[in-house]
């Protein structure tokens, strides 16, 4: 506290002292240091120091931020060799058998050429007129060297007995109809070549209605696909000279069992 040169006089009221201490300076007891003056406040509290610090970022969330990855490095290896072409595998003997039986087919449609359009005559066997099971077999004799029987009656007994959806080239196709029996080589995609009674040697399908309504049976003659005879020592000229001079086409073999195709 500090003292008056003077005796204070009498009477002097506490707010006047304190009034004094406030003039003096005393910034330690002066307890309105910092306070702005104001029109409505005698007390403001002073302003605190604002920090200009940013909060750090906080990481992306979402289904975008995804951590960064390392891309590899491809480094080039060391060269590698092309695979060696594999050698040609040989032909089996089921793509052996299929050759033959294509060439086989050719070989009897070519055949077939020369025959188309001769007559039929029942009992003949020459190509002034010849009938069913005469022109199989003459057809197979000279085209395949296989000797058949000469009656459809028999030829019907030649090899063994196949199902329909089997047939390949050189097969017998049967036929019956309230009684009477005909016969004709399977070429092959259901054609087949024989004596027809109203048209001669021709080519038929099996498909057609007459064929299918009347198709008996079918006979594998040949034991493995035969090749046609690139020469034949009985050339049809010979055969057919040799038939007329015996008469054969004279008489009637099926007997009872005339074609009437």
């Amino acid at each position: 506290m500090l003292g008056f040169r003077y005796a204070p006089p009498r009477g002097l009221s506490i707010p006047v002292l304190l009034a004094a201490f406030a003039l003096s300076g005393c910034a330690a007891l002066n307890p309105f240091q910092d306070v702005e003056p104001g029109p409505d406040t005698a007390w403001r509290a002073p302003a605190r120091a604002t920090s200009t610090t940013r909060p750090a970022a906080r990481p992306a969330s979402g289904p975008s931020a995804e951590p960064a990855r390392s891309v590899p490095i491809n480094r080039p290896g060391p060269p590698t060799r092309s695979p060696e072409p594999a050698p040609p595998r040989r032909a089996t003997s089921t793509n052996n058998g299929a050759a033959m039986l294509a060439q086989l087919e050719e070989q009897l449609r070519d055949a077939g050429e020369d025959w188309i359009g001769v007559p039929y005559r029942y009992g003949g066997t020459t190509r002034r007129g010849i009938d069913c099971s005469a022109f199989v077999q003459t057809f197979m004799r000279d085209h395949t060297g296989l000797d058949l029987t000469r009656t459809t009656a028999t030829q019907v007994q030649e090899g063994e007995a196949i199902d329909k959806d089997e047939l390949q080239p050189g097969d017998l196709v049967f036929f019956r109809r309230r009684g009477t029996r005909h016969v004709g080589v399977y070429l092959d995609d259901g054609e087949f070549i024989h004596a027809s009674s109203s048209r001669g040697v021709t080519v038929s399908n099996l498909e057609e209605g007459y064929y299918q309504r009347h198709y008996w049976t079918a006979r594998r003659v040949l034991d493995a696909p035969a090749v046609l005879m690139a020469t034949n020592p009985r050339s049809r000229r010979a055969h057919d000279e040799e038939a007329e001079s015996i008469g054969a086409d004279e008489s009637a073999p099926d007997g009872a069992t005339r074609s009437a195709w």
